[in-house]
């Protein structure tokens, strides 16, 4: 049932849509959180606003130019998880039909593709960790042990 500008969410709350940009939107559903961010989100009002209204704190590295920066450890970390996160988007991107060129006709059908792709790369790095299967080449490889995930 639709209200408006307000639609169904999960447990049955309504939840109001704007046309914020896409953080605003994503950020209304989590609360109380620590959240690394790229220098796209380093306004200081912009997250005091973010903080006082979710209870999340967002944290973005500096640019060069700004008299307060940010620790070489956090950039370091900032840096390792943004190498992650770009590796995960390029796999995703690059194995199968690539998302950016889907011709979905219904938004429920894009997706559904995604959930597919995404299901299908958590199910590619189940196999090459728990049982050594590259799916891409078919070759075997040592396993890990469980604790040492990568």
């Amino acid at each position: 049932m639709r209200f408006g500008n307000r639609r169904p969410f999960h447990g049955g709350e309504d939840v109001k849509l704007t046309n914020a940009p896409a953080a605003e939107s994503l950020l209304q559903f989590i609360q109380g959180n620590n959240i690394l961010a790229d220098k796209g989100f380093i306004g200081t009002d912009w997250q005091t606003e973010i903080s006082r209204t979710t209870g999340n704190r967002v944290s973005t590295a500096k640019r060069v130019n700004q008299h307060q920066q940010t620790s070489p450890v956090f950039e370091r970390l900032l840096q390792h998880f943004r190498e992650r996160i770009e590796g995960v988007f390029n796999e995703v991107q690059n194995t199968g039909r690539n998302l950016e060129r889907l011709l979905r006709k219904k938004v429920e059908g894009l997706c559904v593709h995604v959930a597919a792709k995404m299901a299908s790369h958590t199910l590619r790095i189940l196999l090459r960790q728990r049982f050594g299967i590259d799916v891409l080449t078919f070759e075997q490889t040592p396993v890990q042990p469980f604790g040492q995930l990568t």
